[in-house]
C-alpha cells in the first residue's frame, strides 16, 4: 500500500509595507509548498546594494522556521528607522534543496510616506480649516486627528466636522 503525499507548488509571496518616512519597517517573504526548512534565506539591499547582515546597520533578519500546518516559512526583514527615507525594493533570496531552488529572488518594497501640517494663525473669532498634507502614499490612508492632551477627536464630536481629501489630504473645522 503506497502513500500519496499532496503535491505541493513552490510559491514566494511578498509582504510588502507602507509606514511614516524615518520609521521602522516590517517586510517578508512568505515561502509555501515547503515539506523542511528552507535551506538558506538571506536579504540584499536596494539596486543589488550587497548582502544584508544581522545586526549590521540597524537591519534584523529572522530567518523563520518551517511551519508543518501550512506547509510555509516566513522570513522577515526589519529595516531600522535610520534607512527608512525613501521607497526601496529589498531581495529576499531563497534557497531550497526540495525545490530546486538556487538563490531565488524576490522583491519586496519598503514604501514610506510622508504627513506635513499646512502653517496657519489660527484665530478663535471665525470657525478654522486646518489641513494635512500625506504624500507618497501609494493607497488611501486613515487619518486620526489629535487634540493638545492627545485625545483622538471623532467626527461631530465638540463642533468638530472632518472631511477626507482627494487620497491625501485631511481637513478639519472647529468653531474655536
Amino acid at each position: 500500500q503506497m502513500s500519496l503525499s499532496p503535491f505541493l507548488t513552490f510559491a514566494v509571496q511578498a509582504k510588502h509595507s507602507e509606514v511614516l518616512k524615518d520609521t521602522q519597517a516590517t517586510i517578508s517573504c512568505v515561502v509555501s509548498g515547503l515539506t523542511k526548512q528552507l535551506d538558506a534565506v538571506k536579504w540584499e539591499k536596494p539596486d543589488s546594494g550587497g548582502d544584508i547582515t544581522h545586526d549590521v546597520g540597524g537591519f534584523k533578519i529572522a530567518e523563520g522556521t518551517y511551519q508543518d500546518g501550512s506547509d510555509s516559512q516566513t522570513t522577515i526583514l526589519t529595516v531600522p528607522a535610520s534607512v527608512n527615507v525613501a521607497d526601496a525594493g529589498y531581495t529576499c533570496v531563497i534557497t531550497s534543496s526540495e525545490h530546486k531552488k538556487v538563490a531565488d529572488k524576490t522583491t519586496v518594497n519598503s514604501n514610506v510616506f510622508t504627513i506635513t501640517p499646512v502653517a496657519m494663525d489660527a484665530t478663535d473669532s471665525v470657525d478654522q480649516t486646518l489641513t494635512c498634507n500625506i504624500g507618497d502614499v501609494t493607497q488611501a490612508v486613515d487619518v486620526t486627528w489629535k487634540d493638545k492632551d492627545d485625545s483622538p477627536i471623532t467626527d461631530g464630536q465638540g463642533g468638530y466636522t472632518f472631511a477626507k481629501g482627494r487620497l491625501m489630504v485631511a481637513i478639519f473645522r472647529h468653531q474655536l
